[in-house]
């Protein structure tokens, strides 16, 4: 799946709390590991916030809590941070050097308020 395969509507989740501190060791992560900066979240095209933690649960990832936080991927782009899916169910939010305060003065409000990380319920 490329960058533009994810469609618009499909919701990206991130675990919460979402903390700046908490996002740079994401990102710097996945530069040191793949040459790429790029947050870390799940998507699924189609699918329910319930229906993403549970396939996340499923594979045994880390939601990096037990709350979420959602925006869906046209949000994202529309605020020039693409979405790409590195393995469905975890995609990585781009940027383009590393995160920095300015970008996220953007990025986290983008995400809606905090809620529990339940399967079954929305």
């Amino acid at each position: 799946m490329q960058v533009d395969d994810i469609p618009d509507e499909a919701l990206v989740v991130r675990g919460d709390p979402l903390e700046f501190n908490n996002a740079q060791r994401s990102v710097r992560r996945h530069h040191k590991d793949s040459g790429v900066f790029g947050l870390s979240a799940f998507t699924l095209p189609n699918a329910s916030t319930s229906a993403i933690v549970e396939r996340v649960r499923e594979l045994e990832l880390d939601l990096w809590g037990d709350s979420v936080r959602v925006v869906t991927a046209g949000a994202l782009r529309a605020a020039g941070f693409p979405v790409h899916a590195d393995g469905l169910p975890h995609a990585l939010i781009m940027l383009n050097q590393g995160l920095k305060s300015t970008d996220w003065a953007v990025l986290e409000p983008l995400f809606g308020p905090s809620r529990p990380a339940l399967i079954g319920g929305e």
